[in-house]
C-alpha cells in the first residue's frame, strides 16, 4: 500500500501498533451507535462528544458490510456511530452506484473520502482495482491508510490533498464535524489549515496515479473546480463521474446547471440523480433538487 501524507512517521507510528486491533467495535463506539439511533435531539453532538474520552493504543474498528475493517478516528465518531447503525454500510446509494459501473481491473477515485467508508469498501469488493483515495484532513487521511494497511490492501492509495483547478496551497477550514471541512467556511465557528492542492490533471499527466474509471466526488462545494482540475483527464478516460451538488454550491457562487455544463462539453455524458435506494432517474431538465447525481459516460 502506498500512502501519501505530510506526516509518515505518524503514519508509521500507528502501523507499529497494528498488533494492538480490537476485533469489534469498542463499547464506546457501541453506546455512541446507540445514542444516534435514539436520541430524539443532538444526536451527532453526543457522539462527537463521546469521541473525546477516547484514550489507549488500541485501534478501534467496525467491519463493513462486505467485512472490511474500518480503522476508527476518533474525532469523527458520529460517522462511525451511523455506519454501525447502518449494517456497515455509509451513503449505500452512491456507493452502489460506483461499484456497479467499475470494471474488474478498473480504477476508482474517491475524492473526499472522509473516513474512508468509499475506499475501503470498494478496495473488499473489488480486489482486481485501483482505488486512489483524496482526503486533505490529516487524521482521517491517516486513518484511512491505516484501514488499508490493516485490511493488506496493496490495491490502495492515500494522498492527504486538497483537489481543484490549480496547484498550490489552499486554506482548508475545519468544523465541529469532519464532513463539513471545506475551502469556504459553512459555519461561524472554524479552524484554518493550510493544505497542498494538486489537480488531477498533474497527478494523472506525471503518471502519479492512473486515469481512472470511476470517480466520486463529494468535496462541500469543491465540486466544480476539481472537476475543472481534471478536464484533461475527464477527456482522455471517460470516466463515470458520481457527484454531490446540494446547498454548498452557493457559498462557491455556482449551480448544478455549472457542472452540468462543463461534464457536457468534455464529453458524451447522461446525466442521472440517485434516488435513496439506488434508482436512477434520467434528468430531462437542469433544476433539479440538490442530491447526488450520476454522470454516465456514452463512450464506455
Amino acid at each position: 500500500m502506498r500512502m501519501h501524507v505530510d506526516n509518515p512517521l505518524a503514519v508509521k507510528a500507528d502501523l507499529d501498533r497494528l498488533g494492538k486491533v480490537r476485533s469489534n467495535p469498542s463499547p464506546l463506539l457501541v453506546a455512541a451507535a446507540l445514542l444516534k439511533r435514539t436520541l430524539p435531539r443532538g444526536r451527532g453532538a453526543i457522539p462527537h462528544l463521546l469521541g473525546k474520552l477516547y484514550r489507549g493504543s488500541v485501534v478501534d474498528v467496525l467491519r463493513t458490510r462486505a467485512g472490511a475493517i474500518l480503522a476508527v478516528e476518533p474525532g469523527s465518531l458520529e460517522t462511525y456511530a451511523d455506519i454501525l447503525n447502518d449494517g456497515g454500510t455509509w451513503n449505500r446509494a452512491v456507493f452502489e452506484t460506483c461499484a456497479s459501473l467499475l470494471p474488474d481491473g478498473g480504477v476508482f477515485y474517491d475524492l473526499g473520502a472522509n473516513v474512508g467508508y468509499m475506499t475501503i469498501e470498494m478496495a473488499q469488493r473489488k480486489t482486481a482495482a485501483r482505488v486512489v483515495a483524496f482526503e486533505p484532513q490529516t487524521q482521517l487521511a491517516r486513518a484511512v491508510a491505516l484501514s488499508a494497511a490493516i485490511n493488506g490492501f496493496e490495491h490502495v492509495t492515500v494522498f492527504e490533498l486538497m483537489i481543484g483547478a490549480t496547484e498550490g496551497e489552499q486554506d482548508l477550514y475545519l468544523t465541529a464535524y469532519s464532513i463539513h471541512a471545506s475551502s469556504i467556511p459553512r459555519s461561524e465557528s472554524w479552524t484554518r489549515t493550510r493544505k497542498r492542492r494538486e489537480t488531477i490533471d498533474r497527478l494523472v499527466g506525471t503518471g502519479t496515479i492512473p486515469g481512472p474509471d470511476v470517480v466520486k466526488v463529494d468535496i462541500e462545494g469543491g465540486e466544480l473546480d476539481a472537476l475543472k482540475g481534471a478536464a484533461s483527464t475527464i477527456r482522455t478516460h471517460k470516466p463515470h463521474i458520481v457527484f454531490e451538488a446540494d446547498e454548498n454550491m452557493e457559498r462557491f457562487g455556482y449551480t448544478h446547471d455549472d457542472i452540468l455544463r462543463l461534464l457536457a462539453s468534455l464529453g458524451n455524458y447522461r446525466f442521472y440523480a440517485i434516488g435513496a435506494e439506488g434508482h436512477l432517474a434520467e434528468l430531462t431538465k437542469s433544476d433539479c433538487a440538490y442530491g447526488d447525481f450520476l454522470a454516465k459516460s456514452l463512450a464506455r
